[in-house]
């Protein structure tokens, strides 16, 4: 191989290193947590916010199990996570900078399932609530 052409091989390695490091790098995505979404239509959107450690509202009640849309929207600044843990493996909203959201549909069966941020630190600052179906 020439100069120039062991030259394009390592430029093109390189390449294909940097574009897979940052595609690890997105992370928190449905694929690699394993969640899979409902195809039903959601009852309704249940509406949280979150902020510096703090869900708004932090205890909600629905009226029948089945599909709803949880919309997490960020209040303040920073970075907060919304997770259910093993009641709904895999589900996870994640929000940065104030006004961002995200939401996912989940199908919630009557119990309560308690919902925290997973940022290190948050949950045990009381970013922590639950949501009851009856």
């Amino acid at each position: 191989m020439t100069g120039r052409g062991a030259r394009r091989v390592a430029v093109s390695l390189i390449v294909a290193a940097s574009a897979a490091v940052a595609l690890g790098a997105c992370g928190g995505g449905s694929s690699s947590s394993g969640y899979k979404e409902p195809s039903a239509a959601p009852l309704e959107t249940v509406n949280i916010q979150s902020g510096n450690l703090f869900f708004k509202p932090d205890k909600v009640t629905l009226s029948k199990p089945g599909v709803y849309m949880i919309r997490l929207t960020n209040s303040q600044s920073g970075s907060h996570t919304l997770v259910f843990g093993d009641k709904v493996k895999g589900f996870r909203l994640d929000v940065t900078g104030t006004g961002s959201f995200n939401q996912k549909k989940v199908d919630l069966k009557a119990g309560t399932y308690e919902f925290w941020c997973d940022v290190p630190g948050h949950k045990g600052a009381g970013m922590d609530g639950h949501i009851t179906v009856q």
